[in-house]
């Protein structure tokens, strides 16, 4: 008897243990809920913000540039523009011996470019079969146009125009007639030989002397700022060239040729702003004078 009551006993204390730690643990939880409930969680959206980190400064473009050939003749026609990309031994402009052979040059151009039309008429003229395969290459080339102009390759471009022109006069050929296209034809290249021989060792054609943009502007840094100097400027050499701007250009070049498409901003700066940079380390350049963002690295740095 006395063992059964000692047993029941320490069931009982067991059993009272299990439910006071089941009564903590519910607790527990009531009061996690509650501090849940009444302590809500406040969320922000999250902005993305761009700090800049800018340097006023002022300095110079360095460029490799190379003169074109000197003009010895007071009638000359230019044939490309500022800024127009060109090609190496494309040509520049046309010099003439006098204002005569420029005027029977120009009448020249004018027939060579209606010949062309006519020829190119005579191609088509009676026949509709080809208009399926004229109007694929007019697609083309206003798509190859397009590129042209954008690109600012003008020669080129001019080159495409020429070839449009020429096929949409094909396109529209068919119904004329062979005969008065001929005689026609004929006639004007009875003219075309007779100018041909008149404008015969009166011109000479300057030719571009590398692949680059042309630019009709000599501003006399064409033999200081070269592509040589950006291995050895230094920055006391920078500040003397920024100070002392060379006198205006005597040269008679037709102008220069910038050579390649990589250009180079040299810049003087306190050491306290340019221990902030690191070669090879990306910039943004704002020019002020057009507002554009250039995205460039750091080249050098030379301390003086």
């Amino acid at each position: 008897e006395k063992r059964k009551t000692k047993l029941y006993r320490r069931r009982r204390n067991s059993n009272t243990v299990v439910v006071l730690v089941g009564a903590v643990a519910l607790l527990y939880l009531v009061l996690q809920t509650v501090h849940a409930l009444t302590n809500h969680v406040t969320t922000v959206a999250a902005t993305r913000v761009t700090v800049e980190n800018s340097i006023e400064c002022t300095g110079i473009f360095i460029r490799d540039e190379v003169l074109a050939e000197e003009v010895t003749s007071a009638t000359v026609k230019q044939l490309v523009s500022t800024s127009e990309r060109v090609k190496n031994q494309s040509q520049l402009a046309m010099v003439y011996a006098g204002e005569s052979a420029l005027e029977t040059s120009r009448e020249l151009e004018l027939l060579e470019d209606e010949v062309s039309l006519l020829r190119a008429a005579l191609r088509s003229a009676g026949d509709y079969s080809d208009t399926a395969r004229l109007d694929q290459q007019l697609t083309a080339a206003m798509r190859t146009l397009s590129v042209q102009v954008k690109d600012g390759i003008v020669t080129d471009a001019r080159e495409t125009a020429d070839s449009l022109r020429e096929q949409s006069l094909r396109r529209a050929a068919g119904g004329l007639e062979t005969e008065a296209l001929n005689a026609e034809l004929e006639a004007l290249e009875t003219r075309r030989e007779s100018l041909s021989s008149r404008v015969s060792g009166q011109t000479r054609a300057i030719l571009s002397p590398a692949t680059g943009y042309f630019s009709e502007t000599i501003d006399g840094y064409e033999g200081i700022l070269t592509a040589g100097l950006l291995e050895t400027l230094s920055y006391e050499e920078l500040v003397e060239i920024l100070d002392n701007k060379p006198a205006p250009s005597e040269s008679k070049a037709l102008g220069k040729i910038v050579r390649g498409f990589s250009w180079y901003f040299a810049i003087p700066l306190p050491a306290d702003q340019a221990h902030r940079m690191r070669v090879n380390s990306a910039v943004s350049l704002r020019l002020s004078q057009t507002g554009e963002v250039v995205d460039c690295s750091v080249y050098a740095i030379r301390k003086s």
